[in-house]
């Protein structure tokens, strides 16, 4: 009897161990596998909210360079070249004292076109873009150019000068990029247009053009910019109209 007893006894006491240490080991893993699950959710929330993280890296390079294309590509197609210096250190496509076949490779060079002019010069070049050059009667050498508009609707010209100033711009911008002029020459008419034109020196050295051209009139030697702008009512009103770069004396 007394075994039996002892027996139940320690049955039970086996039993109620077994369940003890069952009931710690499955603590321990649900333990291990919630703080797995919390880690791995926790990366996932990281790496999707990082605002340094792109789920597709590549989208946000390829837009950024897409649009910095665009926008070059748009600026080089309107840019030109500097048509003529104001100095004797800045490089442009044209100076006076160039011979014709160097112009016409200049032409060539920067991908100018030549059109036909309605009153034909022997001694004039036109190009597409409303820039005329002009060579010393009696020589072969290019001694002024002209720059208007090259549209019939609107003032436009894809070139500036040195000082950035161009077709269509106020009268106030003239002033500001160039100051008060030496001279002011009012011209035209009201059939054919009011202007008035705005001169200014060009410190620019002629001395070996002087010495091959044939005119001889040394009281107006130098180069001149002269400015031309409109004086006619309506929406070309106190705008430039016309840039010119001369030789003085023979102009």
């Amino acid at each position: 009897m007394k075994f039996r007893k002892l027996f139940f006894i320690g049955l039970s006491a086996l039993l109620i161990l077994t369940a003890g240490c069952s009931a710690t080991n499955g603590d321990a893993v649900n333990s291990g596998t919630n703080s797995a699950a919390k880690n791995l959710s926790s990366e996932s929330v990281s790496s999707s909210g990082s605002p340094s993280t792109s789920s597709n890296p590549s989208k946000s390079p390829v837009t950024t360079n897409s649009s910095s294309n665009s926008t070059t590509t748009s600026s080089a197609s309107e840019a030109k070249g500097l048509l003529f210096a104001e100095d004797d250190y800045t490089k442009a496509i044209f100076h006076i004292g160039m011979t014709s076949d160097q112009v016409k490779q200049a032409l060539t060079e920067n991908q100018m076109q030549t059109v036909k002019n309605e009153d034909p010069n022997p001694n004039r070049i036109s190009t597409d873009h409303g820039i005329d050059l002009l060579f010393t009667p009696g020589t072969d050498l290019f001694d002024m150019i002209s720059i208007e508009s090259d549209s019939d609707t609107q003032l436009h010209s894809p070139y500036k000068t040195q000082k950035g100033l161009k077709i269509g711009d106020a009268v106030e911008m003239v002033r500001t990029l160039y100051g008060e002029p030496v001279e002011q020459v009012k011209y035209g008419d009201n059939l054919n247009g009011l202007g008035v034109a705005y001169y200014y020196d060009i410190p620019i050295n002629l001395d070996n053009y002087y010495k091959v051209q044939t005119v001889k009139n040394k009281s107006g030697r130098g180069v001149y910019l002269r400015i031309n702008i409109s004086q006619s009512k309506g929406n070309n009103y106190n705008k430039v109209v016309t840039i010119i770069y001369t030789e003085k004396a023979n102009n």
